[in-house]
């Protein structure tokens, strides 16, 4: 399947949130800064993302300082449209822009004319430090990748939101168990199993009617619920989170 544009993961990913007031807008983004939140950074057509933080607000652009790049990563080498995503305890943000060529580890964006702001999430979620990529198997033909939005703790052993690409020929069902493979930007993985607890099918035309999808391509919002077995699952668990999480 192509990937999709940094519009069309806007307009499919995320067309439930609202509009900023614009006189928010600056101080959403001092916000972002002053508390060093990470933004996931997804680049025009390509499915590898990037963190990245606010280092500097100057008068014609914002300075960001890419996180944990691998070598030789040309990525955001020639600039262009980039879709910032950044994700906090009590809401998260979602935006536009144009980024310039970058530089070492640093990138200018432009500001942003609209902002899109989810508010009061209904379950404590922490936003990452690190981008974290996913791979879920119903059985061992049929993987599905995608990129970790966020993680949910808890004494049941937590869970995470996956986005995934979806030509609309896979139909997933909640309760499916399957065999959970997250991996961190340097490749250091973390293996176990998840149950599908959430589907949100989401069209590239927007389209709500989700009985009207089968065949069509778009997104699907997946949420997962581990199932740690054991103690041992479970320190293997918080290693691999130790410095993938935000926590304040």
């Amino acid at each position: 399947m192509q990937p999709l544009s940094v519009d069309e993961r806007l307009q499919t990913q995320f067309f439930h949130w609202d509009t900023a007031p614009e006189a928010e807008l600056p101080e959403l983004l001092i916000s972002l800064r002053s508390h060093g939140t990470p933004l996931t950074l997804f680049r025009e057509y390509q499915q590898q993302s990037f963190t990245a933080q606010v280092t500097r607000l100057m008068g014609k652009s914002i300075q960001l300082e890419l996180q944990n790049t691998p070598p030789r990563c040309e990525t955001y080498l020639f600039g262009g449209k980039v879709l910032c995503v950044g994700y906090g305890k009590d809401y998260a943000v979602a935006f536009l822009t144009q980024t310039s060529p970058e530089e070492g580890n640093v990138l200018q964006l432009t500001y942003p004319s609209r902002i899109l702001i989810r508010r009061g999430r209904r379950h404590e979620r922490f936003r990452l430090a690190v981008a974290v990529s996913a791979e879920w198997n119903k059985n061992v033909e049929e993987w599905i990748f995608g990129d970790v939005m966020d993680f949910s703790l808890g004494e049941d052993g937590g869970g995470m939101h996956l986005v995934t690409y979806d030509d609309g020929t896979r139909p997933f069902q909640p309760g499916e168990l399957g065999r959970v493979i997250l991996r961190k930007a340097d490749g250091e993985p973390w293996e176990g199993m998840a149950e599908l607890r959430r589907v949100d099918r989401m069209a590239v035309d927007e389209r709500q009617d989700y009985g009207e999808l089968e065949g069509t391509s778009g997104f699907s919002m997946l949420g997962f619920a581990f199932l740690l077995k054991n103690p041992e699952q479970t320190s293997a668990l918080e290693h691999f989170l130790d410095g993938v999480l935000e926590r304040e």
